[in-house]
């Protein structure tokens, strides 16, 4: 025999399988759709609408998109039924929830006894009439979800909330964070009113307020904010409560629309503003507490770079603003130039 012609028997050997099979039935070895994809996906057949909705989930599980979807009317694009749901997780996969001006939230959680878990992700919310996703649930996580041209953005409210990843652009409010939560790596631009507004204990780590006509960030007490950018805010970059961490931000151009917007503004008691940077802003930082931890900031070009209160009843490092100055500093100085 040819040596092609061994080779190609040999071939047909081994793709065509043992010759004598296992005993017993065969059995197909292919998965099923349910196993392929376990999740359930979000249409007319599975998740019927109603008067309110044009899609609402009434039972635990998790969902996914595979269409656009288009609110008409008073309606809601998702409507989550925590009556008789209790954990869900939404995967937009990519797709857009879009409305009007009558149209109710793209998403929205039905708050009766409250779920306990809900996971939204990936995908866009745009023109709603209402807010782009109002949403609780005792555990929330939202990601990479972005809303725009909304009367108001993300509102997310629970026991514990993470919102990550996401954008808020040209809305009324971008973010209102209600209970505990923890935002991240999320940007609010070109929003009507405040970028970001909190009601309850937050943490902010790498976020931005762009070109906001209200307030950077409104956050109360109890609040940290790290590593955060505003740029152009109409009133207050960050304004802060009491007993607040401010450390590491960079604030500019704020007060665009008030003659008393501050870069920093802090109205109460036991708050360390530490290592920020602002500049060109009518005030830069203004501190109307007492007993507040003032360090090593540096503030630039702004009308009046600080602005504190009875200095001496707060933990204030100093201000230096003579150039040179830095060398017989300490190291807890704070720093003011033209």
């Amino acid at each position: 025999m040819p040596f092609h012609s061994a080779a190609v028997a040999i071939a047909a050997c081994i793709l065509s399988g043992p010759t004598n099979p296992p005993p017993g039935p065969v059995t197909s070895t292919y998965k099923t759709l349910q196993e392929v994809e376990p999740r359930i996906a979000i249409s007319q057949a599975t998740t019927p609408g109603d008067a309110d909705s044009v899609f609402r989930i009434a039972q635990s599980g998790s969902y996914y998109l595979i269409a656009e979807v288009e609110a008409t009317g008073a309606r809601a694009g998702i409507e989550i039924d925590w009556a008789v749901a209790s954990n869900v997780s939404i995967d937009l996969n990519g797709f857009r929830i879009s409305g009007s001006a009558s149209t109710a939230p793209g998403i929205r959680t039905m708050v009766f006894a409250g779920g306990t878990t809900l996971i939204l992700r990936n995908g866009t919310i745009a023109g709603m009439g209402s807010w782009g996703v109002d949403a609780y649930a005792q555990t929330l996580t939202i990601e990479s979800v972005s809303v725009l041209d909304c009367v108001n953005g993300i509102k997310a409210a629970g026991n514990v909330v993470s919102v990550t990843r996401c954008k808020a652009f040209r809305n009324g409010t971008g973010f209102r964070l209600e209970g505990m939560a923890r935002v991240a790596e999320c940007i609010a631009e070109m929003n009507t009113g405040d970028g970001y507004f909190t009601f309850g204990t937050c943490s902010f780590d790498r976020c931005s307020s762009l070109f906001s006509g209200g307030d950077g960030f409104e956050i109360g007490s109890g609040c940290t904010i790290t590593a955060c950018e505003v740029a152009v805010a109409t009133a207050q970059g960050i304004r802060a409560g009491s007993s607040c961490t401010i450390r590491g931000n960079t604030v500019q151009n704020t007060g665009a629309g008030a003659a008393d917007g501050a870069g920093i503004l802090v109205t109460g008691t036991g708050n360390r503003i530490d290592e920020n940077h602002v500049l060109g802003c009518d005030r830069g930082i203004d501190v109307d507490g007492l007993s507040n931890t003032i360090i090593r900031n540096t503030a630039h070009g702004n009308t009046v770079n600080y602005d504190i209160v009875s200095p001496g009843s707060q933990w204030l490092g100093g201000i230096v603003s003579t150039p040179g100055g830095m060398g017989t500093a300490t190291p807890w100085a704070n720093f003011a130039s033209p």
